[in-house]
């Protein structure tokens, strides 16, 4: 890729979709990392350490929902995403004990909240609460009833989710995710301000 083409996407600042790569090159991936906005790759079936490292400078979010298996190692690179969500598809999150220990042990206690809001939300006894679990389709869920849930999340986790962010989250593992991220955003942010 030229310095051009390389300088107009570090420049773009809208959603830059590349749905169409299947694999996300290391010097592509390097250039990925200076754009800021969304990032939509969900057709990637694979990545490299390298191109993980670059996507974890990105600042926006990424889209990597079509990759099926990650490298534990690729795992721990996208686990440092500083600003914006990751949407991964849980079945690449459950794939290795460390991939589970990186992205599924830190979401328990924000699972296990939700779980509490969401029936007090509905006024139903939730039996199968899982990660996989959508509130529309699962859950019987309306979509005022997805409004409160998400500010009702904002309030007790102390975060904003845009409307543009919300309309993306369906299931349990996707909201547990992204308030999971936004707190790790706000505390990094947090600790580069006091320093």
């Amino acid at each position: 890729m030229n310095s051009d083409v390389a300088q107009i996407i570090a420049s773009y600042q809208g959603t830059l979709d590349l749905s169409g790569l299947e694999f996300l090159p290391d010097d592509v991936a390097k250039i990925l990392e200076m754009h800021e906005g969304p990032l939509l790759l969900p057709n990637i079936k694979m990545l490299s350490v390298e191109a993980a490292k670059s996507l974890a400078g990105h600042r926006g979010d990424i889209d990597i929902s079509g990759i099926n298996w990650i490298d534990s190692s690729v795992f721990i690179e996208l686990a440092a995403l500083k600003v914006g969500l990751l949407k991964i598809p849980v079945r690449a999150a459950l794939c290795s004990d460390q991939c589970r220990q990186t992205f599924i042990t830190p979401l328990l206690p924000i699972i296990e909240k939700l779980k509490v809001i969401a029936t007090d939300r509905s006024g139903l006894s939730i039996e199968n609460f899982d990660l996989s679990s959508h509130f529309i389709h699962d859950f019987g869920f309306d979509s005022i009833d997805c409004v409160e849930l998400i500010m009702v999340c904002e309030e007790e986790f102390d975060i904003e989710i845009t409307d543009e962010e919300s309309y993306k989250l369906g299931t349990v593992y996707e909201l547990a995710f992204c308030i999971w991220s936004k707190q790790k955003s706000k505390l990094s942010d947090s600790a580069c301000a006091e320093f």
